[in-house]
C-alpha cells in the first residue's frame, strides 16, 4: 500500500532533518540574506534536500523488496531515472556548498535529462487534443520535449523555493493527489513512487514551514523536481497518456511562475534569468500584502484547487470515456481562466501590456529603468517600499 511507503519517507525525514541541520551548522553551510530579494533574515542552514533524498531512498528501498509492482517499474527503466535523480541531488548539493555558475547547473541538468530519456527509454509520446485526435510525435521531438519537461520542472521547482514551506509544500499537495490519480488508474508502481515524494516533502515541512529551521537547497528543490517531472513517463500501459498533462495541471502553480519569470524579465529590459522579487510568491506578499506564511497558505489554496480540477477529471474520464472530452476540456479551460484572474489580480497582465514590445531587444540598464518607471503599474505603497529597499 503506497500509505506504507509514505510513512516511511516521512518518519525518515522527520529524524533526519535535525542531524542534516546541524552537519550544515558545523560546516558553515547556509542561506545568508545578503541580497535584496531574500526574504528571510540572518543565515538559514541549507541542505535540507539531504533528509529528502534520504527519505525517498528509504521508501523505494521498501517498495523495492516489498511490491512486485515497484519493482517491476525498476525493472522497466525507472532505475536510470533513479540514477538521474542522485546525479542531479549531487549537483544541486554541490551547489550549495560552493555556489555553480547557473551554465555549469543548466549544462549538467540536461545532460541528466538525456541519460535519463535514453536510458530509461521512456518519452512523451502525444500531445492530447480535446477536439479530436491526439497529435502523435517522432524523433527526436519526442526525446527533444521529454528533455525540456524535466528540465524545466526541475527548474519550475526550485524557482518557487523563496518562501518558507513553499515548495515542499506545492510538491507534497501535488504528490499525494498524484498518488491517487496512480492509484486510480491501477498503476501500483507509480502510486508507491508518488507516495515516497509525498511523504518527503510533507515530513520536511516539519522544519521549513515558517519560521524554517532549514532550507531544503538546490538539493531537495532540482531532486524532487526531477523525480517529478520522470514520473509520469514510467506509467504502466493501463494509465493513459494524459498523465502527463494532469501533472502540468496540478503543477500549474511552479509552471506558470517559470514562463512568466524569463517573460517579465525581457520585457523590463533585464536578463532573463536574472533573479529578482517579482515572482508570484513576491507578490502576494508585497503586492497585496499579506504576511509570510498566508501567501504561502494563498498558494497553498490555489494548488489544493487545481489538485481537485485533476481528480475531477480523471473521474470524468473514467465514467464517462470518450463521452467526458468535453467536460474535461471545460475543467481545464475554467482552471486556466481562475489562474488567468489570479496572475490579474496580481498586476502582471497591465505590466506586461504597458511594456513596449521594443524593450524585448533594449537591455540597456539606463532605459530599463526609464521604462519601468514610465511605463509599469503603479503599485501599493508596501509593494513600492519594498522594491527599492
Amino acid at each position: 500500500m503506497p500509505v506504507l511507503h509514505l510513512a516511511a519517507a516521512l518518519l525518515t525525514v522527520l529524524a533526519l532533518t535535525p542531524l542534516v541541520r546541524r552537519f550544515a551548522l558545523q560546516l558553515n553551510i547556509g542561506d545568508a540574506a545578503n541580497e535584496s530579494r531574500k526574504i528571510h533574515s540572518g543565515t538559514i542552514p541549507t541542505l535540507g534536500g539531504i533528509a529528502i533524498f534520504a527519505g525517498v531512498a528509504v521508501a523505494f528501498a521498501i517498495g523495492r523488496y516489498a511490491s512486485n509492482d515497484f519493482a517491476n517499474l525498476i525493472e522497466k527503466g525507472f532505475w536510470a531515472a533513479i540514477v538521474g535523480a542522485a546525479l542531479i541531488a549531487a549537483v544541486g548539493a554541490l551547489d550549495d556548498v560552493v555556489n555553480l555558475n547557473f551554465k555549469i547547473k543548466f549544462v549538467a541538468q540536461i545532460a541528466i535529462a538525456i541519460f535519463t530519456v535514453v536510458f530509461g527509454e521512456r518519452r512523451i509520446a502525444q500531445v492530447p487534443n480535446p477536439f479530436g485526435q491526439s497529435l502523435e510525435l517522432v524523433e527526436p521531438f519526442s526525446s527533444a520535449l521529454t528533455v525540456v519537461w524535466i528540465v524545466g520542472i526541475c527548474n519550475a521547482v526550485n524557482l518557487i523555493d523563496g518562501l518558507d514551506g513553499l515548495a515542499a509544500g506545492v510538491i507534497g499537495i501535488g504528490a499525494a493527489t498524484m498518488t491517487l490519480i496512480a492509484w486510480l488508474y491501477g498503476d501500483v508502481g507509480l502510486s508507491i513512487a508518488y507516495a515516497a515524494i509525498a511523504g518527503a516533502t510533507l515530513g520536511f515541512l516539519r522544519y521549513n514551514f515558517n519560521p524554517a529551521k532549514i532550507f531544503m537547497g538546490d538539493t531537495g528543490a532540482l531532486f524532487i523536481g526531477f523525480i517529478m517531472a520522470c514520473l509520469p513517463l514510467f506509467h504502466s500501459p493501463a494509465t493513459s497518456d494524459g498523465i502527463v498533462w494532469l501533472q502540468i495541471l496540478i503543477l500549474g502553480f511552479p509552471i506558470a511562475d517559470t514562463l512568466l519569470a524569463p517573460m517579465r524579465r525581457l520585457l523590463s529590459g533585464a536578463h532573463p534569468f536574472k533573479a529578482d522579487r517579482e515572482h508570484i510568491h513576491h507578490r502576494l506578499m508585497f503586492y497585496l500584502g499579506l504576511s509570510h506564511r498566508h501567501a504561502v497558505l494563498r498558494i497553498y489554496g490555489a494548488c489544493v484547487g487545481l489538485c481537485v480540477a485533476a481528480l475531477l477529471m480523471v473521474f470524468v474520464a473514467q465514467a464517462l470515456g470518450e463521452k467526458g472530452v468535453p467536460f474535461i476540456a471545460l475543467i481545464a479551460l475554467s482552471a486556466a481562466i481562475l489562474g488567468a484572474i489570479g496572475l490579474k489580480r496580481l498586476g502582471y497582465f497591465a505590466a506586461l501590456v504597458r511594456k513596449p514590445a521594443a524593450q524585448l531587444l533594449k537591455r540597456r540598464p539606463r532605459r530599463a529603468e526609464n521604462a519601468l518607471r514610465e511605463s509599469d503599474i503603479s503599485p501599493k505603497p508596501s509593494y513600492s517600499r519594498e522594491l527599492t529597499t
